[in-house]
């Protein structure tokens, strides 16, 4: 039978921004820095919003120089314009090259970055505040979750990219562990935060290799995203590509349906790959169970063991009659 790969290529091709949506909902449970203290021997009354944070925080906190250096920080922070922001941050760096606030700039302009949808410059602070932050959360999230989504086949930096973004992920998964709970969350809440980075990144992983047409590892790493997120659509839609390029059709079908049944931005184009699944098979989506496979894989996590997908077809489309 046909595998359907061009168009299902055409789906997860077509399938950008879903990171620059999901990585909106992460951030506020990341907010838990502290704004640097006035130039040291001098006063300021004022009070100033939280910065992004440091993870793990830095054992020194930065702190301005002078008070125009402070002055010139504070601006960044009470710009509420991205763009404005982020221009503010490029003039400070360029003034105070040597400022132990360049970090927590940085760390300014990717908010700004990230609030404006601008990718290259969100790889750029993210990047640099690496440079002065090798563990910060958000900058590594970034670098892992919004490369694979505009890399092309025709990138002649395809490779290299790939390889940042990977290096990235895994480097995140080596962070997690060493992060503290703020005061702030409840236990709950920071073991659902810590699942959720560690399903994100293992996510990244998993679409990097789908990309990297390394199917197995593919699953494999999308198997273990789910393991942390068990209702995130957008991992059993691409779980269900690698599926399908495996020619494994029992799971793809079941994947692509539970994403559907769980919304969400990966719905649609789910949808359309389980509707070439049906097709693939010469049998109509409609007539063939469609709908009754979404109800069924939407009820639960896992794949029934004894799950066939032609027998599924084959028990709607011949039902057997009710016994006497």
């Amino acid at each position: 039978m046909p595998d359907g790969s061009q168009s299902l290529s055409r789906c997860y091709q077509n399938f950008c921004g879903i990171i620059l949506i999901t990585l909106s909902l992460l951030l506020p449970a990341l907010l838990n820095g502290q704004a640097p203290p006035p130039p040291s021997g001098e006063k300021n009354g004022s009070s100033a919003p939280a910065v992004q944070p440091k993870s793990p925080p830095p054992k020194k906190q930065p702190q301005a120089k002078t008070q125009v250096e402070y002055d010139a920080y504070q601006k960044i922070e009470a710009a509420t314009d991205p763009k404005q922001k982020m221009e503010l941050v490029d003039k400070f760096v360029t003034e105070f090259p040597d400022s132990e606030l360049k970090g927590v700039a940085y760390q300014q302009g990717l908010n700004g970055a990230r609030q404006t949808n601008d990718y290259e410059r969100a790889l750029d602070y993210s990047r640099k505040t690496l440079q002065v932050y090798p563990d910060d959360v958000l900058s590594l999230l970034v670098l892992s979750s919004w490369i694979p989504e505009r890399v092309t086949d025709n990138d002649s930096q395809r490779d290299a990219k790939l390889t940042e973004a990977t290096s990235a992920a895994k480097k995140l998964l080596e962070v997690v562990p060493t992060l503290q709970k703020p005061a702030t969350q409840t236990e709950e809440q920071w073991n659902t935060q810590v699942k959720e980075l560690n399903g994100r990144s293992h996510a990244a992983l998993g679409f990097i290799e789908l990309l990297k047409k390394n199917y197995t590892g593919s699953e494999e790493e999308f198997e273990k995203a789910i393991s942390q997120m068990p209702t995130e659509p957008t991992f059993y839609y691409r779980l269900g590509l690698a599926y399908t390029y495996e020619k494994k059709y029992d799971a793809a079908a079941w994947n692509l349906a539970r994403s559907v049944a769980l919304k969400g931005v990966s719905e649609k184009p789910a949808k359309d790959a389980l509707e070439i699944l049906f097709k693939a098979y010469g049998e109509d989506p409609v007539k063939a169970g469609e709908e009754d496979l979404i109800k069924l894989a939407g009820s639960q996590e896992k794949m029934p063991n004894d799950f066939s997908f032609v027998n599924f077809m084959e028990s709607k489309l011949n039902p057997k009659p009710p016994s006497p």
